[in-house]
């Protein structure tokens, strides 16, 4: 009789030691023992490579890239239009503004502008459909 309890026992212990093998893969694979065996390590562990910030360094400026939107700068000084560093007259910027994508947007500088000439041209960019914002004064 005793040759069947040492058997029994023996296969216990075996079933015993292979559930508790189970729940710790499982563990591990669901991440409750996180940071305490084998796989893929946030951290450096002390090495001088800094291989950790390589890798999270395109998450951290992905999420901080902001959308460019192109721009064209036009000065009103005086009661004269410059654009691309030449001095033109309302109509021929219109027309140069109009050649441009439709997402590009006009800044507007006001250099000393006259009232009128200010006005003259924030009225042609409405009616023909420009996008404009006025550059604060610095």
């Amino acid at each position: 009789m005793q040759m069947k309890r040492k058997g029994k026992g023996k296969l216990i212990v075996i079933i015993i030691l292979a559930i508790l093998a189970l729940l710790v893969f499982l563990a591990f694979k669901l991440g409750w023992l996180k940071g305490l065996g084998f796989g893929k390590g946030d951290g450096n562990g002390g090495s001088s490579t800094g291989s950790s910030m390589v890798t999270s360094a395109p998450e951290s400026t992905a999420a901080t890239t902001v959308e460019q939107i192109a721009s064209v700068d036009v000065t009103v000084s005086g009661s004269s239009y410059l654009y691309q560093n030449k001095t033109t007259d309302l109509e021929s910027l219109i027309t140069e503004l109009k050649k441009l994508d439709k997402d590009t947007r006009v800044k507007l500088h006001d250099d000393n502008a006259a009232k009128n000439a200010y006005d003259d041209l924030t009225k042609e960019l409405k009616d023909n459909n420009i996008t404009f914002e006025e550059a604060k004064a610095e």
